[in-house]
């Protein structure tokens, strides 16, 4: 009765242990996340361990027991593989949740901001086009510049005043007049040198 009730116990805890393997591989993916593909490339290994595990643990060879405690090991790690795939698609669509959230408005602004600068650009050549026909016939029609009238002499219309004498009769004003003298160029006198050494004639006398 002892033996038989140890070998209830062990394998209770043998499968008590192995259906806590999805918790096991879900809790080591959130620590450590697996690379992707390892769940499913290791599952080749765990359906021969699970199969030589059984062999090795049942008390008899035939294959139903084995098959009994070999089955529920690799259900059971696919539970698991099956866990972590939820989780990892449920965060991924968070992510891209977000990343529609965030991109939206960055994409409504740089929208935004395209308009503008579109709008500015243009606005210079509805400018340009609005302008370029007065420019055009301003251009084409020469421009005559009025010269400047010559300026007159003014000319005094105030009467000039008449002055009498002392005698009571009038007299007419005459105008004074300035007389310049004539300028006298007169020649310069150049004075004459004059030599005080003996002149002879001819003949060899001194002239008178």
């Amino acid at each position: 009765a002892e033996s038989y009730l140890n070998f209830v116990v062990t394998y209770i805890l043998g499968l008590a242990v192995i259906f806590q393997l999805p918790l096991l591989i879900f809790i080591f993916d959130h620590v450590h996340p697996f690379p992707p593909g390892t769940l499913s490339s290791t599952q080749r290994f765990v359906v021969i361990g699970a199969t030589v595990l059984a062999a090795v643990i049942t008390p008899t060879p035939d294959a139903i027991n084995m098959a009994i405690v070999a089955v529920p090991i690799i259900v059971v790690y696919q539970l698991g593989a099956l866990a972590v795939f939820i989780r990892r698609h449920k965060s991924r669509r968070v992510a891209k949740i977000v990343d529609a959230e965030v991109v939206e408005p960055l994409s409504d602004a740089l929208e935004l901001a395209f308009l503008e600068d579109a709008s500015t650009e243009s606005t210079p050549e509805v400018v340009v086009a609005a302008t370029a026909e007065p420019l055009t016939a301003s251009i084409q029609e020469p421009v005559v510049e009025q010269a400047p009238a010559a300026e007159t002499p003014a000319v005094s219309t105030q009467s000039p005043q008449v002055r009498r004498s002392v005698d009571g009769f009038m007299r007419s004003r005459q105008p004074a007049t300035l007389s310049i003298p004539p300028r006298q160029s007169t020649p310069a006198v150049l004075p004459q040198r004059q030599s005080n050494r003996p002149v002879r004639s001819i003949d060899g006398f001194l002239p008178a």
